[in-house]
C-alpha cells in the first residue's frame, strides 16, 4: 500500500477526497493507523473559509486533529511507546522547550516550530498518520476509538474546563451552547456528582442533553436568566461555562453566576461582549477563566477519569462514517445537527 485516500479542506463549504502516499514515520515519530477520527466544531473555520486566488497552504494537508488508533511502526528516537499500542494524539505539536510546553500546554507554543495536526502537518482523516512521540497519550481500556478520537480535543477541552472551575459534587452548574463540547462538558460534570442545566437555541440539540439525562434542558428565551435563578433558588449556579463563542450567551453566563460563583469561557467567536464589570464580577466575587483546550497531562487524565468510571465520551456520537460520505457529514454537521461526528478510514477499504 504505497497512497491512501485522505480528506482537504480547500475552503468554501468543500471537501475533497484526495490520494496521499502512506506516510513514513521520523527518527521521533510513530506510525499510527487510524481508527477513529472526529470532526471538531473548528475544522468549520477550515470548512468554510473563503476560497482566495492564491490557495490556503493549510488545503495541502489532510485534515483532522482528533486521531485515535494503534500504533503501526516507530521511529528509531522512539521510546515510549510501541507498534500495537492503543494511542491518541494531542493535537499540537509543540517545540517541547518553551515555558508553555513544559507545562504541558502546546496549544500555547510560539516557537515557528509549532505545528497542528491537520492544519500545519497531515492530520487524521485517512488510514495512517505520523505523529511526534512526546503528542501521544495511551488509550486505556475500557475506552474505544471513538473516545480516544474525543479525548483528543473535545473531550480533553471539557474535561480541562471542569477543572479549571473546580467543579465538584457541591456546584450547580449552568452550560451554554449544546455542541460536541458543551454536551461533553455537561456529562463530565455530571460524572463529578453536580447538578446540571443547559440551555441552546438549537431544540434538537436540548432533546439530545436530555437523552443523555441532562434533566434540565432549557430553551434560550428572554427570561432564561429567571429560569436559572428558580432553579438555583435564586442563589444562581456556581459554575457558569460558555461553550457557544456567542456573546448573548457569554453574558447570560455573566448574569447567571452566583455569589462566589466561576464563570468558563471555552467557545472562539464573538467580538462585541459589553458588561457591567462592578455588577457582574467585583460585587459578586466572581471569578473569570478563560479555557482553552487543556494541556496534555489533563488529557491523560482526562483519559483516566473517564476509564475509571466506564463513561464513554462517545455516547454523544450520532454516527461515524467512511471518508467517502464526509461532503454530506460536514454539511450536515456544519448545518447544525446535534451530536459528534466520528471518521473511520477502515471503512473506505471495504
Amino acid at each position: 500500500m504505497e497512497t491512501m485516500p485522505g480528506l482537504r479542506l480547500p475552503g468554501g463549504s468543500e471537501v475533497v477526497l484526495d490520494e496521499f502516499p502512506v506516510p513514513e514515520p521520523g527518527p521521533e515519530e510513530v506510525l499510527i493507523e487510524i481508527r477513529a477520527s472526529g470532526l471538531c466544531g473548528s475544522d468549520l473555520h477550515a470548512y468554510r473559509r473563503l476560497r482566495t486566488a492564491e490557495p490556503d497552504e493549510r488545503a495541502r494537508f489532510v485534515s483532522g486533529h482528533e486521531p485515535a488508533g494503534v500504533i503501526a511502526q516507530v521511529g528509531e528516537r522512539v521510546s515510549h511507546f510501541r507498534a500495537g499500542d492503543r494511542v491518541f494524539a494531542y493535537h499540537i505539536s509543540g517545540c517541547g522547550y518553551c515555558h508553555q510546553c513544559r507545562l504541558g500546554y502546546m496549544v500555547n507554543c510560539t516557537s515557528p516550530l509549532r505545528s497542528a495536526y491537520g492544519e500545519h502537518r497531515n492530520g487524521g482523516n485517512a488510514r495512517f498518520m505520523t505523529a511526534t512521540e512526546r503528542t501521544l497519550v495511551l488509550l486505556p481500556e475500557p475506552l474505544t476509538f471513538s473516545d480516544g478520537a474525543m479525548l483528543a480535543c473535545t473531550a480533553g477541552t471539557a474535561f480541562g474546563a471542569c477543572v479549571r472551575a473546580n467543579v465538584s459534587a457541591k456546584d450547580d452548574v449552568f452550560i451554554a451552547g449544546m455542541g460536541p463540547v458543551g454536551l461533553t462538558v455537561a456529562v463530565t460534570a455530571q460524572a463529578y456528582g453536580a447538578r446540571v442545566s443547559v440551555a441552546d437555541v438549537n431544540t434538537d440539540r436540548l432533546k439530545l442533553a436530555e437523552s443523555l439525562g441532562i434533566q434540565h434542558a432549557l430553551p434560550v428565551t428572554d427570561n432564561a436568566l429567571d429560569g436559572l435563578l428558580e432553579l438555583t433558588d435564586g442563589e444562581g449556579p456556581s459554575v457558569t461555562i460558555d461553550c457557544s463563542g456567542n456573546d448573548a450567551a457569554r453574558a447570560l453566563c455573566l448574569q447567571a453566576a452566583g455569589t462566589w460563583g466561576r464563570t468558563v469561557f471555552i467557545g472562539y467567536g464573538g467580538r462585541s461582549l459589553q458588561f457591567d464589570a462592578g455588577a457582574l464580577v467585583l460585587r459578586k466575587q466572581l471569578t473569570l477563566i478563560g479555557s482553552s483546550v487543556c494541556s496534555i497531562g489533563q488529557m491523560e487524565d482526562a483519559a483516566a477519569f473517564f476509564a475509571g468510571r466506564a463513561l464513554h465520551p462517545s455516547k454523544i456520537v450520532q454516527g461515524e462514517f467512511s471518508l467517502r460520505e464526509a461532503s454530506q457529514v460536514f454539511a450536515d454537521f456544519a448545518g447544525g445537527a446535534p451530536g459528534k461526528y466520528i471518521f473511520d478510514p477502515a471503512q473506505d477499504l471495504s
